[in-house]
């Protein structure tokens, strides 16, 4: 099947709702979107609007930044994990990124060294400690302790630990105070329902094709040149990523006759 530039533009503009057209109301309206495009990206730079805030006002009718403060903090309909970038998605689709989580993990201690801020690791059950018997907190209500070295990166160490066990799944955010994550042990947050799901799939080769399924869905039409459509952790290379789409096209023409 071929189809024209101008036809694939036109599709694009409607897929996203960016034709000036907004079926989309509210809480439900926002939870729709997401549920369609995977997820959002989380940004906390705020120069003329936060990035979430820019994405959900221009499709849905009637939007306000608490609507989505309220599906992420009180309903817990949306969570905050890593997909493409730090980003915003249901809570259903939470235990499907495990191996993005232990990913992330390993990535976030090759940064810990790379800062001299390993020590983090060991105020791990510090930090658990803090947070079951105090509830949620933030890193400078356990303590401030400097850490590492240079601009980037985490001033206090427990900003750190807070962080590791973020991206590893034990940590969630219970909300946010400006840009500062207040975190909660992720048992507290999410339903056992969600955290009891194993989500896995047979082989990783399952995931690759789900999380490639996924990244389409969340464009629209997307071609398999490296790019900004295919970033992320755990995203297939360009080869594999060719024998997975020839597979959803056999299963297509498979199905169609």
């Amino acid at each position: 099947m071929k189809i024209s530039k101008e036809d694939a533009r036109r599709f694009l503009v409607r897929y996203q709702y960016l034709d000036g057209f907004q079926p989309l109301f509210g809480k439900g309206g926002i939870l729709e979107y997401i549920k369609k495009v995977g997820c959002i990206q989380y940004d906390p730079l705020n120069i003329i609007g936060r990035n979430a805030d820019l994405v959900l006002q221009s499709r849905i009718r009637d939007y306000r930044p608490e609507m989505l403060a309220g599906l992420l903090y009180e309903d817990r309909s949306l969570v905050d994990g890593w997909d493409k970038q730090m980003s915003i998605y249901t809570t259903e689709d939470w235990p499907y990124f495990r191996l993005v989580r232990e990913q992330r993990g390993n990535e976030a201690v090759d940064t810990l060294k790379y800062r001299n801020s390993i020590e983090a690791l060991e105020h791990v059950d510090d930090v658990i400690a803090a947070l079951v018997e105090n509830g949620a907190m933030l890193p400078k209500q356990i303590g401030i302790t400097s850490a590492g070295s240079g601009t980037w990166g985490h001033r206090n160490i427990y900003s750190a630990t807070m962080d590791y066990l973020f991206h590893i799944g034990k940590l969630g955010v219970s909300t946010k105070l400006n840009v500062n994550k207040v975190y909660d042990l992720i048992e507290n947050l999410l339903p056992p329902h969600i955290l009891n799901n194993p989500a896995h799939f047979e082989k990783e080769h399952d995931f690759f094709k789900w999380y490639v399924y996924r990244r389409i869905g969340s464009i629209g039409i997307l071609w398999n040149r490296n790019g900004g459509g295919w970033l992320g952790t755990l995203m297939p290379d360009k080869k594999t990523r060719q024998r997975i789409l020839d597979e959803y096209v056999d299963k297509w023409y498979a199905n169609s006759y």
